[in-house]
């Protein structure tokens, strides 16, 4: 019988969810003026799905995670682990002449904390890698008319060590 553990850690296994972990790096690390994390009636940064009641929100995803890699005769096991950021703001009315940047300050603000992951910065993750994103546009979405949407893919690797 195996016990593998997150050396760093010194843990059987992480204590809280992926998602959780990424969302409260983001909110550590967002550094946005406009739209400002401070403003509680504004921004919200959560784990889970948007609940559509505040302008701007940033919503954590797990989604993924491949079969780990056993090098050294499996007793290490190095794995990666997906999520997806999401991200939504509310869309202006179609009277305004200029598009509000917003949205593009938030998509680069996400691809920004995740290019600049240092080791450990999640204690046990020893990269997060930004993978890519895409504009989220489906005519059918009743939001459509509403709210403009993006969503980010990075993927956080780690190591597990058996210690039996």
């Amino acid at each position: 019988m195996s016990t593998f553990v997150v050396p760093e850690l010194s843990t059987t296994d992480f204590t809280s969810d992926f998602d959780e972990l990424v969302r409260g790096y983001i909110q550590t690390e967002y550094s946005l003026a406009d739209p400002d994390k401070a403003a509680a009636n504004t921004l919200k940064i959560k784990v889970g799905f948007f609940d559509y009641k505040l302008p701007y929100e940033i919503a954590v995803l797990e989604t993924d995670t491949e079969t780990p890699q056993y090098p050294n005769g499996r007793r290490r096991a190095y794995t990666n682990t997906g999520m997806e950021i999401h991200i939504r703001m509310k869309r202006l009315a179609r009277s305004e002449t200029e598009i509000s940047p917003q949205l593009g300050y938030m998509e680069r603000e996400i691809q920004r904390i995740a290019m600049q992951y240092r080791s450990q910065d999640i204690a046990g993750i020893k990269d997060m890698v930004w993978v890519g994103g895409t504009r989220v546009y489906n005519a059918t979405d009743s939001y459509a008319t509403s709210d403009w949407r993006s969503m980010i893919r990075v993927r956080l690797l780690y190591e597990k060590i058996d210690i039996s």
